[in-house]
């Protein structure tokens, strides 16, 4: 049975390692911010309903 790393520091450096021996070029810091800016849900005004929980009550 194989490990994925998917999502750690690991997977996210070798991403980074591997695009930029593909491309030649090197990863620039908010591309992460670029590209949620550009996403179509921009100005749609989504709400997602969230359930409210009060939590849990505790003795002080």
């Amino acid at each position: 049975m194989s490990k994925t790393y998917e999502g750690s520091p690991l997977s996210d450096h070798l991403q980074g390692v591997f695009k930029e021996n593909i491309s030649g070029e090197t990863p620039q810091k908010g591309s992460i911010l670029k590209t949620l800016l550009t996403s179509p849900l921009i100005g749609s005004e989504l709400e997602i309903p969230r359930p409210f929980d009060a939590g849990r009550k505790v003795d002080l």
